[in-house]
Parts: structure tokens; C-alpha cells; sequence
């Protein structure tokens, strides 16, 4: 007897068809919310870019001959640009951790867009600096309000919403599974309910929480202090005082290149340690710093040295956005304590503005030529930097690959130590695998109900 199995697809296709069932809904809903952060990213380039621009500098400037530029900005003005909005999202940041629990993430966003919108509205109507000085303000107010999820309904208490929340972000059809996650959530917060009755928000600074407060601080400088920042801030001005032709074509170069990096980090993230990844993009962000600060010692302004600041630039920025970035946010998402995540969300978003402001503020007094004058040598500052992140990151930073907040909790709980994070071997099941499990077993039963049985046909000759 011979048997043919309807196998269907290969075993990486049932994969990828698993995640688009089971996990689309969620990553669709992820990338909705992601595109609020564009706003960000997309202030950043427009301002460094309208400060090596005529039309700006003319508006909001003063000519300047000896500027490669033809117009240079005081540095007060480009001080005031850059760290107003910093400035605002570190006010607003103060805030968090006081609503955090009482207001939900939806909320929080529709406030942070109406907030952004009359932020802008202002900053385009005006060519007066105080009007612009409140817009840049106010938008920052806007990026630090921000914290409908499962269990937010178990917070609240709403249990038949928070399993409605999973079934539909997850599209979990087994309703024994649904009550499983549902349970150990409850479970979860019972347990942070009874303690943090006897905890205060001092509390991140004492015992275990104290070692998830430092990793998230560390984490939030990870992601400021390796140069991105003075680079997405003033990248067409510096670029145009170390004398580079075209510096705005060069920005809008390297953003389109490391564009790539962002859809590359997606897939990094996802099937390679975080740590590794965190360790290898700062080494590499470090090595680019000092290659581009080299030149500008020993040379000066040169064309050499122009070329060799505009590859390293391309080559620190790409980095950053596939490695540095996405991994340092992944872990600063899932190594807050859940009973504490507020405080330690919102004084982490502290630390992230914090040094984001100081270092728009500071900036224009190293690059400016009416300050200091450092032009690329100022990269030496980031090279050391992101040195000192990559061996703290090998020291100190666990890898949270695979494991699951409830799994993680344990972890910490336990003092286990950062190099056995992934080793070892935890009480608590990870729900994903289990639901993975269970939908691969239920394929597999499916598959061979099918089974196509084919008896040999015998041929009696008479």
C-alpha cells in the first residue's frame, strides 16, 4: 500500500502563513502607531536642512562671507531651534508616569496629535523667531504624550474586553488558550496589585528594580548619546562648514541609503540577538566616528577629509537604524517591571530628552564658527561614547530574545545574571510558543486527515 500526503506548503511558507494569520493584525496595528514617531524623524531632517539653506539663513540668519554658506545662524538662535523642542518633550515627559496608569495609550495619542498639529500650524504661519521658538516648543510637548491593550483592560479590570483585545489583535480561535492568557495576565497583575500596595515610586530605585531602572537608562542613552543626534540635528549645516559641495543632497543621500537599514533591521531583530546586535552596531558606529574624526586633526578642511566625513556619516547612520535603534528599543520595551512600568517608562523618556536637549544645546557652540570651531572633530566625543555603550552593553544588557514579559519578570526576580539570561531555564511557559504549538499540531492533524491512501491495482488475466 502506497500513501501520498497532501503536504501543502513547505514548512517556512506554514511559518510565514502563521504570523500573517495569527500576528498581521498586530504588525499592521504597530506600523500605524510607528508612523506617528515619522513626524520625529521627519522635524529632524527639515530643520538641520533649512539651517544650510539661503532662504532660512537670510530669514532667520546674517550673511556671513567667510562661511562656506554665504549666511551663518547665531548661535543662540540655533541653540534655542533645536533644544525647544527637546525641551518640551522633556516637560511633557514629567507627566507620564503621574497618568500613565490612568489614562489609555489611545488617549494619549489623540492628544499628542492635536497637540502636534497646532504645533506646526504655527511654526508655518510665522517668520518671526518668538512664534517659532513656541512652535518648536509645543511640538516637543506633543512627542512626550504618549505611553487600547490587553492588558490595560486587565488593569482596569474589563476582562471580557481584554480577551476580545487578544482574540482580535491575535486572531486566536482556541478559546482554551484565550482563557489561558487571560488567566496568567490576571494573575500577573494580582500578584504586582499586592505588592505595589506595599511600594511607592521610589521603589525602581531599590532591589531588582533597580537593575531593570539602570538597564532602561542605559538603553535610553543608547539610542542619544553615539552622535545620531548632533548628526540628525545639524547635518546640512555641519556638513556645509566642513566644506562639502551639495551638503543637502548628501543628507537626503544618506537618508535614502539608510532607509535600507530600517527594512534590514526588521529581520535582525527578529532572528538575531539583540545583544549582539547592540554590541556590533556600536563598535562599528564608534570605529566611523573616529575614522571621520582623523581626517579633520591631521588635515584640516580638505576634500579628502570631506569625503571621508560624508562615508562615515552614510555608514553610521545606516548602523544606527539597523542595529543600534530598533534593538535598543525592543529591550527598553521589555525590560520595565510591569508593576512599575509607568515610572520607569516615563523617568527613562526623562533621561532620553534630558541628554537629547543637552546635546542640542551644546552642539552649536562646538560646531558654530562663532563658538569653539571643532568642525568633524567633534566626533571624537561620539567615538568614546558609543566605546564606552558597546562594553557597558557587553557587561551588563540581558538578552530578552524569545522570552515573554511574564518570563522576563521571573528573570529579573531571580538575579540571574545578563550572560544567562537566554540559558536559562524558566517556570513560566511562553504563551506564543504554546499557541505556535498548538496551530502547527492542529496543521499537522489537518494534513494528515488528508492523507490520500492509493491501493495497487491488480490485473487478473484470464
Amino acid at each position: 500500500m502506497t500513501v501520498i500526503q497532501d503536504a501543502g506548503t513547505s514548512s517556512l511558507q506554514r511559518r510565514l502563513n502563521n504570523i500573517i494569520r495569527g500576528e498581521g493584525r498586530i504588525c499592521l496595528i504597530g506600523l500605524g502607531i510607528a508612523t506617528i514617531s515619522f513626524q520625529t524623524g521627519y522635524d529632524s531632517v527639515v530643520t538641520a536642512g533649512f539651517q544650510g539653506m539661503p532662504g532660512f539663513l537670510a530669514v532667520f540668519g546674517y550673511k556671513d562671507p567667510s562661511s562656506p554658506l554665504g549666511y551663518n545662524l547665531p548661535t543662540h538662535v540655533q541653540t534655542l531651534i533645536q533644544s525647544l523642542m527637546t525641551m518640551g518633550s522633556l516637560v511633557s515627559s514629567l507627566f507620564v508616569f503621574l497618568i500613565g496608569s490612568h489614562i489609555s495609550r489611545k488617549t494619549a495619542l489623540w492628544v499628542a496629535c492635536v497637540m502636534c498639529i497646532v504645533a506646526v500650524s504655527v511654526q508655518i504661519a510665522s517668520t518671526n523667531l518668538n512664534a517659532l521658538y513656541i512652535g518648536r516648543f509645543l511640538l516637543g510637548l506633543s512627542n512626550g504624550i504618549f505611553t487600547h491593550t490587553p492588558r490595560y483592560y486587565i488593569v482596569k479590570g474589563n476582562y471580557e474586553k481584554a480577551a476580545y483585545a487578544i482574540r482580535r489583535l491575535r486572531n486566536i480561535t482556541d478559546e482554551d488558550l484565550l482563557r489561558e492568557e487571560v488567566e496568567q495576565m490576571k494573575n500577573a497583575h494580582a500578584a504586582e496589585q499586592e505588592a505595589k500596595g506595599k511600594t511607592h515610586f521610589f521603589d525602581i530605585f531599590k532591589g531588582v528594580d533597580l537593575r531593570r531602572t539602570l538597564l532602561l537608562y542605559g538603553l535610553a542613552c543608547s539610542q542619544v548619546v553615539t552622535g545620531r543626534g548632533f548628526l540628525s540635528q545639524f547635518s546640512v549645516y555641519f556638513l556645509g562648514q566642513a566644506g562639502i559641495s551639495d551638503p543637502f543632497l548628501w543628507v537626503m543621500i544618506t537618508y535614502i541609503i539608510s532607509l535600507t537599514g530600517n527594512f534590514v533591521a526588521s529581520f535582525l531583530v527578529r532572528y538575531r540577538p539583540r545583544k549582539t546586535l547592540l554590541i556590533v552596531g556600536l563598535t562599528i558606529m564608534a570605529v566611523a566616528m573616529f575614522v571621520m574624526a582623523i581626517p579633520s586633526t591631521v588635515q584640516g578642511t580638505s576634500v579628502g577629509a570631506g569625503r571621508v566625513l560624508v562615508a562615515m556619516y552614510i555608514i553610521h547612520t545606516w548602523v544606527g537604524n539597523a542595529t543600534t535603534m530598533p534593538c535598543a528599543a525592543c529591550l527598553s520595551a521589555e525590560i520595565p517591571s510591569q508593576r512599575l512600568r509607568p515610572e520607569m517608562v516615563g523617568t527613562s523618556s526623562l533621561v532620553i530628552w534630558g541628554t537629547a536637549w543637552l546635546i542640542a544645546y551644546t552642539t552649536p557652540y562646538f560646531i558654530n564658527p562663532e563658538q569653539l570651531n571643532w568642525g568633524a572633530k567633534y566626533a571624537w566625543v561620539w567615538g568614546a561614547s558609543c566605546t564606552i555603550l558597546a562594553v557597558w552593553t557587553w557587561a551588563f544588557v540581558p538578552e530578552t530574545m524569545g522570552r515573554s514579559l511574564e518570563q522576563i519578570d521571573e528573570l529579573f526576580k531571580k538575579r540571574v545574571p545578563a550572560r544567562k539570561f537566554r540559558t536559562f531555564q524558566v517556570e513560566t511557559e511562553n504563551i506564543d510558543e504554546k499557541y505556535s504549538r498548538r496551530k502547527l499540531e492542529k496543521h499537522e492533524g489537518e494534513v494528515r486527515s488528508t492523507s490520500i491512501v492509493v491501493e495497487p491495482v491488480v490485473e487478473v488475466k484470464g
